[in-house]
């Protein structure tokens, strides 16, 4: 079944926030009329580090779950993971028909085939909360998946494609109209693209003979970047505890359609993520981050906190520093 993004003002089509993006550039009177201003409350705000945008709630994460529940239920996304004591949700892998070009031959069988054709793209969000002196913190994160061929030609695999901080902007823009004012947002949100330039320096070095993250901040905002870093990778965050500044989480790559699937109908295709199965799929670590003199410091340790192999610990670090930049 095929699961795409609501637009409340034209019932019975769906389209993606991608689509949505596109749909913005094509004239002026589309910019005045498809981005409504966000709606202001003391009860919800909108908060801004550099690329990274996040909510405060004045509401215990226990009140604000279900809630959280509803908003992608008008998002038309299911929920692949529901984890209220550890305050995460996950979405299911949606496919993205926006990148779809019609043309004559593929719009005869994107009729005759309907969900069958497949835009070859998948979106999934990850929410986190984090629970602030009474009030929640809510963060949202999009992974992206993208098809291609096998150069040996035995089938298609699915390759990760790099984080969208805009359609990140904007789904958390339709989660604050909806807490706001109860309602789906009617057309796109306002999302500035000059939020997104990265910023911050993190070097990978080597300390006490073992290779760590090294960065400067203020530990607040470092623990939040920290956060969304993982929530963009394939490291799944199981537990996370503020006061210590430890992540629990799970090495997870795998996207929509992994391992092998056959459509029916007439369009039969073997779906793959990379090239056999990773061999550290499941593996588990636990991501630190400490106070080390003027710096701040990220190590990752075995689940139980305790040192591991250097080569294992630059894998897991190499995987989050780019998305702390």
């Amino acid at each position: 079944m095929q699961r795409a993004y609501r637009i409340p003002d034209a019932p019975g089509e769906r389209v993606s926030a991608r689509e949505l993006d596109r749909d913005l550039r094509t004239g002026p009177g589309a910019v005045a009329r498809d981005r409504p201003i966000l709606p202001e409350s003391p009860e919800v705000q909108l908060r801004r580090d550099g690329q990274m945008r996040w909510l405060v709630v004045q509401a215990e994460p226990e009140a604000l779950w279900p809630r959280l529940r509803e908003f992608w239920r008008t998002q038309n996304l299911a929920l692949s993971r529901d984890e209220p004591t550890v305050g995460i949700m996950e979405t299911e892998w949606a496919e993205d028909r926006a990148g779809i070009p019609l043309g004559l031959t593929q719009g005869l069988i994107s009729r005759a085939l309907g969900t069958l054709y497949d835009a070859g793209t998948r979106d999934q969000y990850r929410l986190r909360v984090d629970r602030l002196n009474g009030a929640t913190e809510v963060f949202i994160a999009h992974r992206g998946a993208v098809e291609h061929g096998d150069p040996d030609g035995q089938g298609m695999r699915w390759v990760m494609s790099d984080p969208d901080p805009q359609l990140e902007a904007e789904m958390l823009n339709r989660l604050l109209v909806f807490l706001t004012t109860g309602e789906a947002p009617e057309g796109r949100t306002r999302v500035e693209e000059t939020d997104f330039e990265r910023t911050g320096q993190v070097d990978l070095v080597q300390r006490d003979g073992r290779s760590v993250l090294v960065l400067r901040g203020e530990p607040d905002a470092l623990w939040r970047r920290l956060g969304l870093a993982l929530d963009r990778t394939g490291l799944l965050v199981d537990e996370h505890d503020r006061r210590d500044g430890t992540f629990l989480v799970t090495y997870r790559p795998d996207v929509a359609d992994g391992g092998e699937a056959e459509r029916p109908g007439l369009l039969r295709r073997v779906f793959r993520f990379g090239r056999g199965e990773d061999r550290r799929q499941g593996e588990r670590f636990q991501v630190r981050m400490i106070e080390h003199g003027r710096d701040l410091q990220i190590e990752a340790l075995s689940i139980e906190g305790e040192r591991i192999r250097d080569r294992d610990a630059r894998f897991v670090l190499e995987l989050i520093q780019p998305q702390l930049r």
